[in-house]
C-alpha cells in the first residue's frame, strides 16, 4: 500500500492518465487493489483514523490509555502521576497521590498532604499517617493565613469569625435555642369567619397544646362606622360589656380548637365610630378573625 512511515499516502508510480493514450490494466489494477486494501485497513491518525483495529489499541495510539492517561473511573479509581500543591507556610493543600507513581482509592494509597507552620510536608492516610478522619479534623482546626480552614462548628457562634462559615449543625443548634427562647414559637391566623347572632365558631388551631394568648379581629367587609372597607379592628376576647344585650363573644381554648360564641344580639358587636361614639356594627359589614399563639 502506497503509505510512508508517517502514514501519509501516495498513489502509484505511473498510474498518472494521459489523455489519448492507453491506460494499461496492470497499473490501473495496482491503483483499484490500493483503494481497496486502504478502505480495509486500520486507518492512521494522519488519515482521520486511529490507526488501530480495537478500542484499547486506538486509546494507546491517542494517548488515552485508561488508568495512564486518564483515570479509570470504572475500576480503581487511579489518577495519573503525583500531584502537587505547593503550599506556603501555615497553609495547607490536598493531593490525591501520596508518591511518584499512581495512587489508587482502592489500595489505600489515598493521602491529604499538608504544611505545618514551619512548612514541613505533612502526609494523613495513605502513608502511615492518622486516618483521613483524623486528618481532616486536623487540617481544619490549623490556619489558613489569616483566616481558616474549613467551617466552624460553634454552636454559640462565639468566635463571631468573618472569615468561615458555620456548619449546618451550629446554625441549626443556634436558630433552635434562639427560637426556644421565644414567649411563642407557634402561632394560628383564621380565615375572616362570618359573624351569626346566637352561633357557635369552632376553629382547630393546629398548635398541637393550649393557646397562651388570643387577639380578635373585626374585618370590615365593607365600610361602616366611618371605617374603610378592608380595615382590621382589635376587639377584646370577652365583649359582654351589656350582659342585658347579650352583645360580644366568649372563647373558649382547647388543646386543638379556639371555640368562640357569639352573642344572640342581631348585632353582635358594638364599638366605638371614627368619632369616639359607640354604635353597633351590622354583622355583615365585618367578619371576625382570630390569631392564637403557643
Amino acid at each position: 500500500m502506497s503509505r510512508n512511515g508517517a502514514g501519509v499516502y501516495s498513489k502509484p508510480a505511473g498510474t498518472t492518465a494521459v489523455a489519448g493514450t492507453t491506460i494499461e490494466s496492470s497499473k490501473y489494477n495496482q491503483t483499484i487493489d490500493d483503494l481497496v486494501n486502504d478502505a480495509n485497513l486500520a486507518r492512521p491518525v494522519v488519515a482521520g483514523g486511529t490507526g488501530a483495529t480495537t478500542a484499547a489499541g486506538a486509546r494507546t495510539a491517542l494517548g488515552l490509555e485508561i488508568g495512564s492517561d486518564i483515570p479509570d473511573l470504572d475500576g480503581a479509581n487511579t489518577f495519573y502521576g503525583p500531584i502537587t500543591v505547593d503550599v506556603a507556610p501555615n497553609t495547607y493543600g490536598f493531593v490525591y497521590a501520596s508518591g511518584a507513581g499512581m495512587a489508587e482509592n482502592s489500595g489505600g494509597n489515598l493521602a491529604l498532604r499538608g504544611a505545618d507552620s514551619a512548612n514541613n510536608t505533612v502526609y494523613y492516610g495513605g502513608d502511615g499517617g492518622p486516618d483521613l478522619a483524623t486528618a481532616d479534623a486536623t487540617i481544619l482546626s490549623r490556619k489558613m493565613g489569616d483566616n481558616r480552614f474549613g467551617v466552624l462548628d460553634e454552636d454559640d457562634f462565639a468566635s463571631n469569625s468573618a472569615a468561615r462559615p458555620p456548619s449546618q449543625q451550629s446554625a441549626k443548634a443556634y436558630v433552635d435555642g434562639k427560637v426556644s427562647a421565644l414567649p411563642f414559637t407557634k402561632q394560628y391566623k383564621s380565615s375572616n369567619q362570618a359573624v351569626t347572632s346566637g352561633g357557635t365558631l369552632t376553629l382547630a388551631h393546629g398548635l398541637s397544646e393550649k393557646p397562651k394568648m388570643v387577639q380578635l379581629r373585626l374585618y370590615f367587609q365593607n365600610a361602616a362606622l366611618g371605617y374603610a372597607a378592608g380595615s382590621e379592628v382589635i376587639i377584646e376576647d370577652h365583649r359582654n360589656a351589656d350582659d342585658t344585650a347579650s352583645l360580644g363573644v366568649s372563647v373558649r381554648l382547647t388543646t386543638s380548637s379556639v371555640v368562640v360564641q357569639y352573642g344572640i344580639h342581631s348585632n353582635v358587636f358594638s364599638m366605638l365610630d371614627s368619632t369616639g361614639l359607640k354604635q353597633l356594627i351590622t354583622n355583615s359589614d365585618v367578619r371576625l378573625i382570630v390569631y392564637a399563639w403557643a
